[in-house]
């Protein structure tokens, strides 16, 4: 896969002979329900199990995106905390990604937040909702 990091500006999966998910990088890393964004960009080791209340968020995103304050902002227009659970940040290619886990308040907006997030172009998937 670190070939692919570097050098490939597309990337297919393959099952059974069958291309299942193809793509420009960028396409499937936003695409959150695919297996190759979860494989191109992993949560270090296996994010930690969660303890307590509030929602799960994982978020991926590119670009622009990936150099902006997004945790903060968060945090700040929704006055709620935000934990960080797991995450990386890799070039690839010529261009940066991200792939986080957060955990909200268990009060935080979490209608307004994802809907905020997706506006930016961040793809969101809530792992759970508390």
């Amino acid at each position: 896969m670190h070939v692919v990091k570097q050098a490939c500006d597309s990337v297919s999966l393959l099952e059974a002979g069958k291309i299942v998910e193809h793509g420009n990088i960028e396409q499937v890393i936003t695409n959150a329900a695919g297996s190759l964004a979860s494989t191109l960009l992993p949560l270090p080791g296996d994010a930690p199990r969660v303890e307590g209340e509030g929602s799960i968020l994982d978020l991926l995103y590119t670009g622009d995106q990936a150099t902006q304050p997004v945790i903060s902002s968060i945090s700040r227009m929704f006055n709620t905390d935000v934990n960080v659970l797991a995450g990386s940040v890799e070039q690839l290619g010529q261009q940066q990604y991200a792939h986080l886990r957060l955990q909200l308040a268990p009060d935080a907006d979490l209608e307004a937040i994802v809907n905020h997030l997706k506006s930016g172009g961040i793809a969101v998937t809530v792992k759970g909702a508390k």
